[in-house]
This record gives structure tokens, sequence and C-alpha cells, in this order.
């Protein structure tokens, strides 16, 4: 947009008329008109002196004639009044014509002056002059033509100005359309803006109030301006941002904050919602940069906030899932160890000797340990489950299992209710777990000196229901609403994120389901856990992919076999050597790869027990060079960690089956019953 020329900071010069010049020298025309009209009003006083001369002479000879020879008063005054008739009629005739001969000239010196007075009062009242027209020659007719010349100025002048007046006004009102547009512009982008704006005086009352801000705060631009910050601004924080604000006009320093937290209440209700906000204060200047007031932004990142927790949170969850898998393997081959030994010296020991209830209590708790490891393995998403119908019961349990001996620490009495003839929901069993999970620990929490917590599973018009009680100290009426929000939490910093049930809640809306929540203060809380049944009611065990189930025994089995047993862990291989060679198998041992390939290279097998996660070449490799030159030795893999990134690299129909550690002696022979069946036949 161009710039207009201001039209004070034009140079044209006005234009001009030309000066009248004046001949030189001086001029006594008004002077003697003046003179010679004073002269014949003084003549004309003097032309009466013969007059009052006359009548004191008359008055003398009236007195000298008494005094004499008294005479008759009549004849005395005829006399008198026929000597001064004369006399009077001359003096009176004189003076009348040289009386008007003085008006006539001081009325001809002075009528110059009254025009160009009365043009110059006309002039000063802005009204149309005429040209004064004195021809008499002095300086009358000097000072007309002045004024003549002055008025032809001024009029020019005017004219002049009036165009200029008409060009400022063009430009003014060009300049207010721009200035229009411009605020318009402004107030569009302020309106539009998605980052809320909001403007305050000195006195901290609202002067702007943006759409968005009416969006993040949920109160109108008409029920905002006028008013005092705090008292319509909803946030929990908003004394924080006063103060700031007033820091803000106090120093006239512009200041920021990142991820500003609070609570937003919504007008006229008790519930609220938690938001994040990046903000900025930037103090707004008037005439001679004096402070008249401040502005406040509000750039909504409560999403960005969540999806970098959430994101936080799956990082942990995943980095949990590498701790649990490492932890599993680390674990799974001593317990395999613990509970194989077990479960020989049982059968070495005999059922009378004493000593066999304190193996027994070695392979329970070895069997406690396995089920809790497979539960961690689950709920870190590190076992191979899909979609499909689901035991919720069975499920239950096994989340239970996870925090049972937490909660007998608890002092947590556990009550579960099962109503019979459950059938079976629809979904992803480690996300349903991960839910169940996170209620039971909320429950847990909520009772820190203890209490019941009560699991109640039923099914009520096609929906199955998963009710967890406790009997903590209860959610407040105004916080219910707000439980499922991303980040709110009750508990005490650093030990919650806020976002366990935001998940559960999203989870249970993606398997078509719902939570309810009721809580009484002191009283305890009852969350349920809606899920819809599943039209195919056939339990997902049965369509697993991959089975660690060991087959049925068959009664015909070959006596004895060649069997080499290949894995790391020492305990592993004279666990397995020594319950192989109770069932009078040959065994060859090796703890690694390399060792096993050689082992094969030098004779015939009829089964290879292996493990996948060996040191110098691992399980995966090992069978995959052993299927390059032998394709009908039976591999059985013993792991304690079953995931997708381990099987991918293990050829498809490979191996025969999986024997998964932590297992029992029985479970080992039933393999071993298999095999020797297949080779007979």
């Amino acid at each position: 947009m161009s710039e207009t020329p201001d039209a004070r900071t034009s140079t044209t010069p006005l234009a001009r008329v030309e000066e009248p010049t004046r001949s030189g020298g001086l001029r006594f025309g008004l002077y003697l008109k003046l003179i010679l009209a004073y002269a014949v009003m003084i003549l004309a006083v003097y032309a009466l002196i013969p007059y009052f001369i006359l009548r004191s002479e008359q008055m003398e000879l009236l007195n000298a004639l008494n005094a004499a020879a008294p005479i008759s008063p009549v004849l005395a005054l005829q006399r008198l009044f026929d000597s001064s008739r004369m006399a009077v009629l001359v003096a009176s005739l004189v003076n009348a014509i040289l009386m008007l001969l003085g008006v006539l000239l001081l009325r001809l010196a002075v009528r110059p002056i009254k025009e160009v007075s009365d043009g110059m009062r006309h002039l000063a009242r802005g009204e149309p002059v005429r040209v004064v027209t004195v021809e008499t020659g002095d300086e009358i007719s000097d000072l007309a033509d002045s004024f003549n010349w002055l008025s032809r100025q001024l009029a020019v002048y005017k004219a002049e100005l009036a165009v200029r007046e008409q060009e400022l006004e063009r430009r003014v009102e060009q300049r207010t359309h721009e200035l229009s547009a411009q605020q318009q512009f402004s107030d569009g982008v302020v309106q539009t803006c998605q980052v809320g704006i909001l403007t305050v005086d000195t006195q901290l009352r609202v002067t702007t109030w943006n759409a968005t801000c009416e969006k993040l705060l949920g109160l109108s631009q008409a029920d905002a301006i006028g008013k005092p910050f705090e008292e319509v601004v909803p946030l929990s924080q908003r004394e924080v941002l006063a103060a700031e604000l007033h820091t803000v006009l106090a120093t006239g320093k512009f200041t920021s904050h990142t991820e500003f937290e609070s609570n937003v209440t919504r007008p006229g209700t008790s519930s609220a919602r938690w938001m994040c906000c990046d903000l900025s204060f930037v103090p707004l200047r008037g005439e001679g940069q004096k402070i008249t007031g401040a502005l406040l932004t509000l750039y909504d990142v409560t999403e960005r906030k969540e999806l970098h927790m959430q994101l936080s949170q799956s990082t942990k969850l995943a980095a949990v899932g590498e701790l649990a898998g490492g932890v599993a393997h680390e674990i799974n081959n001593p317990l395999a160890i613990i509970l194989g030994n077990a479960e020989l010296l049982t059968e070495d020991l005999g059922e009378q000797n004493p000593l066999t209830k304190q193996a027994q209590t070695i392979k329970r708790h070895a069997l406690r340990c396995k089920e809790i490891v497979a539960n961690l393995l689950k709920f870190a998403g590190r076992t191979q489950h899909g979609s499909g119908p689901i035991d919720i019961r069975r499920l239950s349990e096994e989340t239970l299992a996870l925090l049972r001996r937490q909660l007998e620490l608890d002092n947590i009495k556990i009550e579960e209710t099962y109503a019979p003839g459950l059938g079976l929901i629809i979904g992803s069993p480690d996300e349903l777990q991960q839910v169940l999970f996170s209620l039971l620990s909320n429950a847990r929490d909520a009772m820190p000196k203890g209490g019941t917590l009560s699991i109640d599973i039923r099914q009520s018009g096609g929906q199955m229901g998963v009710s967890i009680g406790d009997t903590g100290m209860g959610i407040p009426k105004e916080n219910i609403d707000r439980v499922f929000s991303p980040f709110f939490t009750t508990k005490d910093p650093g030990k919650g994120t806020g976002l366990g049930l935001a998940i559960a809640h999203t989870i249970a809306a993606k398997h078509g389901g719902r939570i309810a929540i009721s809580s009484e203060v002191d009283k305890g809380t009852n969350v349920v856990l809606w899920l819809p049944l599943a039209a195919d009611q056939t339990p997902m065990a049965a369509i697993k992919p991959i089975s660690g189930e060991p087959p049925r025994a068959s009664p015909q089995r070959r006596a004895r076999m060649r069997i080499l047993v290949v894995d790391d862990e020492t305990g592993i291989r004279m666990v397995c050597r020594e319950a192989l060679e109770r069932m009078n198998h040959e065994v060859i041992e090796c703890q690694d790869g390399l060792q096993a390939l050689a082992r094969l290279g030098d004779g015939t097998y009829d089964l290879v027990l292996m493990d996948l996660k060996m040191p110098n070449l691992d399980g995966a490799e090992t069978l995959s060079r052993i299927r390059q030159t032998d394709q009908s030795t039976p591999v059985l893999i013993m792991t304690g960690l079953i995931d997708e990134d381990m099987l991918a690299n293990v050829p498809p129909g490979s191996f025969s089956g999986i024997l998964k550690k932590p297992f029992q002696i029985s479970e080992l022979k039933s393999w071993i019953a298999k095999f020797s069946t297949a080779s007979v036949n």
C-alpha cells in the first residue's frame, strides 16, 4: 500500500498577488482636507463675533441713553433691533455657509476612510469583500490599494487553502479507510488466531477477548469485556496470572511460561478440565511510551502435552517390556533348574521321606514364580496374543495374581465373586489386562491403611460387567468427571502419572465398552468395566498359533533314543540329562550352536533339544544350518521367552514344537514320548 504524503509536509508556496507600487514622495491631500474643513468650521465660529460685538455696543448705547436722556423703552428697543437686524442676518448667513462647507469638506475627507473601514470589517467577518475604490490620490487611496491587494491575496490564499483542505480531507479519508482496513485486518487476525489473545488495562479490566479465548475458557466476549481479569478467567491458577500481569505493568518487561498447567472450570458448574498452555505476557504502550495495559496470549498445548506424556508412558512400557523379556529369560532358566531338580528330588526321595514335603514346597513356589513371570510377560505385551474371544474370569485371576502378594502385605482383604456360566468377551488380552491392572492398582492405592478389595464379575443384557470395589478414601463428587482426564491424579507427586484411568477409558471405548464410577468420600469407590459379549464363544486358547502344551503320550514308545541337548546354561543341561537318562535315553550335551553343528556332523540323533538365545551362534541360525543338510531330525525348541522378534528368524516349519521354560519333568516326558512314538512308527 503506497504512502500518501501529508499536507503538512508540503513545501509548495501559496500563490502571491503582486503588491501595488506606490509613487515616492510625500502627499498631504488628506491632511489639507482635514485642515481646510476644520479651518472653515473655525471661521464659522468667528463669523458670529461681529454679532456679539454689535450686541455689546447696543447694550452700551442703551445704557448711555437711559443715563443721559431717558426715552421711551419701546422706542429704544426699536432702534436697537433695527440697528442689529442686518448684522444678525449677515452673520447667520455666513455662519451657515461656512458650517455647510466645513461639513462637506469633513465628509469628503472621512468617506474614503469609512469605505476602507467597512471593507476591513467585512474581511474580518469572512464575508465577501468588494473592491474599495478611492481615487483621491492621497494616503487613503494608498490604504485602499493596500487593502484591495490584501483582500485579493487573502482570496487567493483562501482558494488555495480550500484546494489543499479538499486534498487533505481526501488524504485523511483515504488514510482513515486504510487504518480502518488495517484495524479490520488486525481484528480479523486476532479473532481467527488459534492462539487465545486477551488484553487488560492498568486496572486489570479485560479489554480484548478473542474467539479462541471463548473456546479455551468457555466464556463469551460479551461476558468478559470490561470485567476484572480474576473475575472472568476460569482458571484455577488465575491468581498467579494476575500477579504476573501486575509485574508486567509495573516493570514493562516481556515474560513467558511454557507448559503452564491449570484446571478450567466451566462457568456455572463445578466440573473442570485440565489444560496446558504456553503463556506470553507483553506490556502495551501508548503515547510517550507510557504503559497502558498488558497482552496475554494462551497457546493450547494440551494435546501435545498429552501425546508427549503418552509417548513417554509408552516408552516406559516398552522399556518395561524389554526389561520383562530380559528378566524372564534370566529368571526362567534358574526356575527351570530349580523346578527340574525339585521334581527329580521328589522322585528320589519317595512319598514316605520327610524331605519330600520340602521338595514339593520348592516345586510349588517355583511354579508360582513361573506364573508370575508369565503374567508379567503378558502385561508387558511380550507374548503372542491377537484379538479374539477371552475368558474374562481367567484374565482377572491372572492379573490379580500379579498384585496378590502386595495386597496381602498391605493388609487388604480380597473378595472374589464370579457368576456361574460366564461367557466370553471379544478383545485383546494384553490391553484388557492393562485395564484390569490399572483398576486394581487404583483400588489398592485408595486403601493405604488396609481394607477390602472386591471383584465381582457377572453378565447382564449381552454385556459382561467387571466390578472392582474398595473401602478406601473415596473420590470427591467434583472430581468424578475429571478422573478420566489425562494427567489428573489425586495421588501425591511422584506416585502417579494420571494416565492410568485415561488409558483404561480409551481401551474400553476401543473394545466397544465403557467404565462407570460411583464413589462416596471415606466409604469407598466402585468401578465397573462393561464389555460386550463375543459372538463367537470359542475360547481364544483354541486358536493360538503356537502351542507350548505337550502332546499326549502314546503307549507305543521307542525304548532308547539318542538326544542332543543344546543350551548355554549348565544347570538346564544337567536337569535334561538326568531326566532323560532316567528314561533310558542317551544324552549328548552342547553349550552353543557351533558345538551342536559339530556333533551333528559326527553322527545321527533322534531328537535335538535346543535353546534359542545362546552365545557364539544362536538357536535360529543353528536351526537354519541344520536344515541345510538334515531335514528329518526333529528339533524341540526350549525357551523362556516367546515373541515375534525371536521367531521371525526361525525358518518356518523347521522345528517340531516349543518347550517353555521353566518346564516340569512331566512336560518333558510327554514331548519325549511323542518323538519316541514317531520313531517307532
